[in-house]
């Protein structure tokens, strides 16, 4: 099956499987980046990610019209108090980009806020497909498609501070010696 990749990056684009696949979305002379898939799993994951890859289509492309959601719409998927994104084994803990730094956390919070799924659905997703899902963000970072806000990292000392602050005001004094962050929070949270 002919697969398109939407992403056009020059020379095309090569993703390697995690069962050392390798597919090469290639230039075409009509513009489109195509790899032939026949592997059905390759096939379900890549279509899995519809801002990324789609099954080639003969013909011009209908254009598509894209709507405003309704105001009493919530625009992100959200992310409930104790609930946790699933991240990427394969990728750093950080990004070093056109001269910023981007923690993996605030990736995956952006890939999963493009995606429109739920958390459940997230977090059941293939680790390839989130992996991808990541890549793209990633992409559009680098090529300036989409700029994020990077919190610089608190210090340990900043985050005791605030959790010492966090203590007080649950337990009305202040934790005993010097409770290690860890510790902190654990208490927290009970």
């Amino acid at each position: 099956m002919k697969i398109e990749c939407l992403i056009h990056r020059p020379g095309g684009t090569i993703i390697d499987m995690i069962d050392g696949t390798v597919y090469h979305f290639a230039p075409q002379e009509d513009g489109r980046h195509v790899a032939d898939v026949e592997n059905p799993e390759h096939i379900q994951a890549f279509l899995a990610v519809p801002e990324g890859y789609r099954i080639l289509r003969d013909g011009p492309e209908p254009v598509a019209t894209v709507k405003a959601p309704p105001a009493d719409e919530p625009i992100k998927p959200t992310i409930e108090p104790g609930q946790a994104l699933a991240g990427s084994a394969t990728h750093p803990a950080e990004f070093e980009i056109n001269g910023k730094t981007y923690p993996l956390d605030a990736v995956v919070k952006r890939a999963f806020e493009d995606s429109g799924l739920t958390v459940e659905d997230w977090n059941d997703l293939d680790d390839e497909i989130r992996a991808t899902k990541i890549d793209l963000v990633l992409d559009a970072i680098a090529d300036g498609e989409i700029e994020m806000e990077v919190e610089e990292p608190a210090s340990q000392e900043d985050e005791r501070a605030a959790l010492i602050e966090q203590y007080k005001a649950k337990f009305g004094k202040a934790p005993r010696g010097r409770m290690s962050i860890e510790t902190l929070k654990a208490k927290l949270a009970e």
